[in-house]
């Protein structure tokens, strides 16, 4: 009978070669084994339970308005509206700074609205990319979007959100045209010797007095190297008498809408494309025709008498002023039924 050979040192046996080492890769791949399981295990449970919870998620959002979670910005709401009226497989149509501080806009804060004020889901969309827009200050797009809201959509006076985009429009321009950030809203002017107001405004298509006020000059002294903002742009007026209201375009675009008082004396303004003269005692937008004698119709503030029987139609005092100051002499104006 053969016996193992058993080796010892200083009197002690010694184990087999690597038993011992043999033990411990043993455990330590079992502990490596059960700890890839265990991270697994916990894997599988984190996806499960998360789509489960996106699951939920979608199912909440198809049944909620598209206000506040709706991420439809100014940019992409043209293109939005163009899929609803052509299909799904439609596609969409395709600084000189100044001198002048930003506006401030004081009117409150526009809050989103929601599916509960009678608007549909698409013109809601576009109200609060044009709200969202606004809150953050950024004018240019806010405007973009209303005039979607206003033109293409053609949402009409007493629709439960026209007050409220029709501020948004008039502050939104307004911010961005005396802001000088439109480089077609100003040109700076540089005067030189033998130059005044009048041959200024001739060279431009404006006038004196909006010159004067834009400016804010105290009198008709100008100095040599002077600078003027002159007003620039292609300014149109049209007067829906039917909605009663008066749209503001500049080069092309809706500028502002304010709303006209026509009174059943005026409602005989016959429908057709006037020309502006302004009148500044008392302050007046008088409408001429083919005649260049007698107006065909008048703009005036509003409690103030008729006279001289020519038809027209009433603005608010501050809105007129503020038409005045915006539109030169000669802006065409357009009388709609």
């Amino acid at each position: 009978m053969i016996r193992p050979i058993t080796y010892t040192y200083k009197g002690r046996p010694l184990a087999p070669f690597g038993a011992q080492r043999s033990v411990r890769t043993v455990r330590r791949r079992k502990a490596v084994r059960s700890a890839l399981l265990t991270g697994f295990c916990v894997l599988v449970v984190l996806a499960v339970a998360a789509s489960l919870g996106w699951w939920l998620v979608s199912c909440f959002q198809s049944d909620d308005a598209p206000g506040e979670g709706s991420d439809i910005s100014a940019n992409n709401a043209e293109s939005l509206i163009t899929k609803t009226q052509t299909g799904p497989s439609s596609e969409a149509e395709p600084q000189e700074e100044t001198a002048e501080a930003a506006v401030t806009i004081t009117r409150p804060e526009t809050p989103p609205a929601r599916l509960s004020e009678s608007a549909d889901r698409q013109t809601l969309q576009i109200y609060n990319a044009a709200a969202s827009a606004f809150q953050k200050k950024d004018y240019e797009n806010a405007r973009k979007a209303l005039r979607l809201f206003f033109e293409k959509l053609q949402v009409p006076p007493g629709h439960p959100l026209y007050d409220r985009a029709c501020a948004m429009l008039s502050d939104s321009s307004l911010a961005v045209y005396r802001s000088g950030s439109d480089p077609s809203a100003w040109k700076i002017h540089k005067v030189e010797r033998g130059e005044n107001l009048s041959r200024i405004a001739r060279k431009y298509g404006t006038d004196v007095q909006t010159i004067t006020e834009v400016n804010q000059l105290a009198g008709t002294t100008l100095r040599i190297g002077q600078t003027l903002r002159i007003p620039q742009g292609s300014w149109r007026i049209r007067i829906e008498s039917k909605n009663r209201r008066l749209l503001l375009d500049n080069s092309g675009r809706l500028f502002k809408i304010y709303p006209i008082v026509i009174s059943p004396e005026d409602a005989s303004a016959g429908a057709g494309i006037y020309r502006v003269r302004r009148q500044q005692t008392p302050d007046r937008i008088l409408l001429y025709g083919a005649s260049a004698s007698a107006p065909a119709a008048v703009i005036r503030s509003q409690g103030e008498d008729a006279g001289n029987g020519r038809p027209g139609f009433s603005m608010k005092p501050a809105d007129l002023a503020e038409l005045l100051l915006l539109i030169p002499e000669k802006t065409p104006a357009e009388i709609l039924k």
